[in-house]
């Protein structure tokens, strides 16, 4: 039986590790298994970020702990997006990252997603590596005096929408001008912090539903159309123009109309899409299990789309290497190379 195979109840994907706290997913474990990441990374800088989970900030000092065991430098940028965290791994070409949270999974489930240096999750072969450093025990544990360190990074949010603000295709002032009114529900999760300051950028009147980055989640966690029934009832209540939910690590986004209907996950990236080849054709890249639609608009706008199988981090591999203006996958997740 291999070491991974030893963890009871812990769940083992190709680029991380999920299970429920205190069962398969223990301090112990994550402190283990950061450890065999900074040994396959190597000594340098991992940025570390979580979503709100209660469970959060005890399994980030696990993973602080294990990384600076190996000689790594842990920058802990807080309670941040998913996404954020390649961000900020871009910006400062950092050696690796580590997203700790268990995504759309009930509250009492956290997880920890590996990345490379590329920003990237790992794929099938780097994975594969961190197991095989698990199995084979050959994690390369630092004596006292070549242990790693701990940073704190605040301006990672900030980074984040400074980015988005500066996107070529967005008119910020024609935006503003139109002094939308927006419903954010952000599950209270990672998104409950950047997206409604994201929004006032924009200048929205933001209305704040479910925003207290406490992990607990007070619908299905899932931005689908069965979960977001309060935030329907919100939009219409407040006449809003647009209603927004992201997932517990805002790395998917689902909108409801006006009229309070929702449009569905699977149109986010539809949507995404169609205003972005409206100002700069190009190539589109989503997996197999997206939506027709995007051939359709691959047909009106007279561009390539490729599909690839399910796995963000197969379609950003297949985008950089056709060059594509935007890609995603059906579940509510966009990829735009810009930011």
């Amino acid at each position: 039986m291999s070491e991974t195979e030893k963890f009871r109840g812990l769940m083992v994907g190709v680029s991380g590790i999920r299970g429920i706290v205190g069962q398969g997913l223990t301090p112990d474990v994550a402190a283990r298994y950061a450890a065999a990441y900074g040994t396959l990374v190597g000594a340098g800088e991992v940025v570390v970020g979580r979503d709100g989970r209660p469970s959060g900030l005890m399994i980030f000092d696990a993973v602080s702990a294990g990384l600076q065991s190996v000689g790594c430098k842990t920058l802990d940028i807080g309670i941040v997006p998913t996404p954020t965290i390649q961000m900020v791994m871009g910006i400062r070409g950092s050696t690796g990252g580590v997203a700790i949270t268990a995504s759309h999974n009930p509250q009492e489930w956290n997880a920890l997603k590996f990345f490379s240096s590329t920003s990237l999750f790992l794929d099938e072969e780097e994975g594969a590596q961190l197991r095989s450093i698990i199995d084979d025990s050959t994690i390369k544990y630092m004596g006292w005096d070549r242990l790693g360190s701990i940073e704190t990074y605040k301006s990672a949010i900030d980074d984040h929408i400074k980015a988005i603000l500066n996107i070529s295709s967005i008119d910020i002032a024609q935006i503003r001008r139109a002094e939308f009114k927006i419903v954010a529900d952000c599950v209270n999760g990672a998104g409950s912090l950047i997206l409604p300051q994201l929004l006032s950028e924009f200048g929205c009147d933001v209305i704040k539903l479910n925003c207290e980055p406490n992990g607990l989640f007070p619908r299905g966690a899932e931005p689908l159309p069965q979960n977001l029934t309060g935030l329907c009832q919100a939009v219409k209540d407040n006449g809003a123009d647009l209603g927004i939910a992201v997932d517990p690590d805002s790395d998917r986004l689902a909108m409801v109309d006006n009229t309070g209907n929702p449009i569905g996950e699977e149109y986010s990236l539809v949507i995404a899409a169609d205003f972005i080849q409206s100002r700069k054709k190009g190539p589109m890249v989503c997996n197999v299990s997206t939506t027709r639609a995007m051939d359709d608009l691959a047909e009106k706008y007279g561009v390539d789309l490729y599909r690839t199988k399910v796995g963000e981090v197969h379609v950003a591999k297949k985008m950089a290497g056709v060059d594509a203006v935007i890609g995603g996958e059906g579940n509510g997740g966009v990829i735009l190379p810009e930011v």
